[in-house]
């Protein structure tokens, strides 16, 4: 028998801005850059055919606006979105037991929502650090990683995965 192969897409919500003052960290907004970079790293999943089976995101505001903002760039052959208020700000080990429940076989799931959480996932799963990248960071706002996992959902051990791609939209930089 093949062995089950996925692909997660890891998508950080993009530059968000201050809320209003006393408000919640959960309703920042995202900036008109950060809208244009969402629009644009929609854009790019896109024309590279990435499109999603699923996709799993934060309730936060900026998380909701940046798959908000990618799904209208996919238009119709968007999927649709669960909602998950458990993972703003998670951390690895929560994030792992959500997507271990994923249900059904999607070949392509993706996952939107925060630093430091899904920066720690990407290097759990790869097992191995992302480098700096020219822009200055390893995995800034609105960066987009690419993994490719040779088993089912339920197998996501440290180190599983292969990270096949990094898209950073602001500096137009893909690594």
């Amino acid at each position: 028998m093949p062995s089950l192969q996925t692909e997660l897409l890891i998508l950080r919500h993009a530059e968000a801005g201050h809320g209003p003052a006393g408000g919640a960290d959960s309703e920042r907004p995202l900036t008109p850059a950060g809208l244009a970079d969402a629009t644009r790293q929609g854009q790019w999943i896109h024309a590279q055919a990435l499109h999603p089976d699923a996709v799993l995101a934060s309730t936060a505001r900026r998380a909701a606006q940046t798959t908000e903002q990618v799904l209208d760039a996919l238009g119709d052959q968007a999927p649709t979105v669960t909602w998950d208020s458990s993972l703003y700000l998670a951390p690895v080990g929560r994030l792992l037991t959500i997507l271990r429940l994923i249900e059904g076989c999607p070949s392509r799931v993706l996952l939107v929502g925060h630093n430091p959480g899904l920066h720690a996932l990407v290097e759990h799963l790869s097992g191995k650090p992302l480098a700096m990248g020219s822009w200055g960071r390893a995995f800034p706002p609105a960066s987009l990683a690419r993994l490719t996992l040779p088993r089912g959902w339920q197998d996501l051990d440290q180190g599983c995965g292969e990270l096949t791609g990094l898209q950073a939209v602001r500096e137009g930089h893909e690594s």
